[in-house]
């Protein structure tokens, strides 16, 4: 309405309706900057980032215009800018949280001192800690990621231990949906990451799609027959060694020195398990199944909570 009528004025002042008099040519994203400033002030900066963060990840929003102008209200370049999303968790539960929200500000201070990174965003996040990575460039931000974060980087210079907490790494895109895409890769990166790579604490979900699709695809209802090719192999230490032998890519010194046996120990289960299978580790169509046989096995186990047979590391004698 241009304006009310004494009538209704009377009428909201002696029944105490409050009314909000702006003048007409003023927009609503307008108002609702200036209330969202005014809760940054009340509520806190963190708070709000999170807020944001979580219904842009969990797509709980039905204007886009406003979560963008929610974004530019935070500082962010929602429209213009591309995102890659970092999630720091630790490996267990129990761990100290307020240890791992200071590992991850050390991340992000060592992040933000790169030119391809504007800034970088922290909040906590489920049981660990998200960032959100931001440059004017995907392509320079995912290369500026893939460079600076290396094991050996993460742990001089911001002091990661491996054997506490994991690192996945979103793929870097363009926008809102590319955001929530880049969390949802570093969520995928991690869950699949953590069983075919046990040794491992840094996850990229652009190193692992091909093993993310595999992950989808063997947990189908289809899976249960590349799972089936081990079924004829009923003894442990022969599953553990297979599993064992494709983690080590196939050298049998590192597969004996890591389950704690003889080379020619594991040889022979090598063999027999061969002779179950009708499968041959030297030929390519075998050595592929037998892989793919594992990997159902390990991502079954840990859809159903069964104990993995890749994250053995250690096994006490024969």
């Amino acid at each position: 309405m241009k304006e009310l009528t004494p009538r209704v004025l009377e009428t909201a002042n002696r029944c105490g309706i409050p009314l909000l008099q702006i003048p007409f040519e003023t927009t609503y994203i307008d108002i609702l900057m200036s209330v969202m400033n005014q809760i940054m002030v009340d509520e806190g900066r963190e708070e709000i980032l999170h807020r944001f963060l979580a219904d842009v990840v969990y797509e709980n929003y039905a204007e886009r215009e406003i979560m963008i102008e929610r974004g530019r209200l935070l500082g962010m370049g929602v429209v213009e800018n591309s995102f890659a999303c970092l999630c720091l968790e630790p490996r267990n539960p129990g761990g100290d949280p307020r240890q791992l929200s200071a590992r991850a500000r050390d991340l992000r201070h060592y992040l933000e001192r790169e030119a391809d990174i504007l800034r970088c965003w922290q909040t906590d996040w489920n049981r660990g800690v998200l960032l959100l990575a931001e440059g004017t460039d995907s392509q320079a931000l995912c290369r500026c990621l893939r460079q600076r974060l290396t094991p050996a980087d993460l742990h001089a210079v911001v002091g990661l231990d491996g054997a506490a907490v994991t690192l996945s790494v979103g793929q870097a895109g363009r926008g809102l949906d590319a955001l929530r895409r880049s969390y949802h890769d570093a969520v995928r990166a991690r869950q699949t990451g953590t069983l075919v790579f046990a040794d491992r604490f840094l996850y990229f979900y652009e190193e692992l799609r091909t093993f993310c699709c595999l992950h989808d695809i063997l947990l189908r209802e289809n899976g249960d027959a590349f799972a089936e090719i081990l079924s004829p192999v009923e003894n442990r230490d022969m599953l553990e060694t297979i599993a064992m032998y494709f983690t080590c890519d196939g050298d049998l010194e590192q597969v004996s020195s890591r389950l704690f046996v003889h080379k020619n120990t594991v040889k022979y289960r090598l063999g027999r398990l061969e002779k179950k299978t009708g499968l041959r580790l030297s030929h390519p169509r075998g050595n592929f199944l037998l892989y793919l046989a594992v990997l159902a096995r390990e991502f079954q186990s840990a859809d159903s909570g069964v104990e993995s047979l890749l994250s053995v590391e250690t096994k006490g004698g024969e």
